[in-house]
């Protein structure tokens, strides 16, 4: 939530918070198995708590920072998903189940555009908490050059 010093200029950088992991349906494997009736269901309850808790990240760093926020132009994705048991996961799949939520980045005006160009993916973290869990921490870091 805070600006973080590149060089020497600003970079601002925005936390946002979900309060769910990336769901499995979503996934681009489960796609056969999965009926498109849920996953359109699905997509849009994520799409509105993403939205809700974009909103909410936005506004409180606008509060901290004392000015609003700029849409960015390019910006670099951090993924840190926090689940409550260790066992393997695929980073691939991960963030392709959270495709909901970075597209909801753009509709919320926090960035610009998702295309390549604009926005950067860096690989995700995995932690595990039982206490935490489940949770998605989306780290959206502005991009200078």
């Amino acid at each position: 939530m805070a600006k973080i010093m590149e060089g020497q200029a600003e970079v601002n950088e925005l936390t946002i918070v979900l309060p769910y992991l990336p769901v499995r349906e979503l996934s681009p494997n489960a796609s056969r198995r999965c009926p498109e009736g849920l996953k359109i269901k699905l997509r849009q309850e994520l799409k509105e708590i993403a939205y809700y808790c974009i909103i909410d990240a936005r506004n409180r760093w606008e509060k901290t920072e004392h000015r609003e926020w700029k849409t960015l132009e390019k910006a670099k994705l951090f993924y840190t998903f926090v689940f409550p048991v260790k066992r393997q996961h695929d980073a691939d799949n991960l963030i392709s189940a959270m495709k909901v939520a970075q597209d909801t980045l753009v509709l919320a005006q926090i960035i610009k555009d998702d295309n390549v160009k604009a926005l950067k993916m860096m690989q995700p973290v995995v932690k595990v908490s039982a206490e935490l869990a489940p949770l998605t921490i989306m780290e959206v870091r502005e991009v200078l050059r």
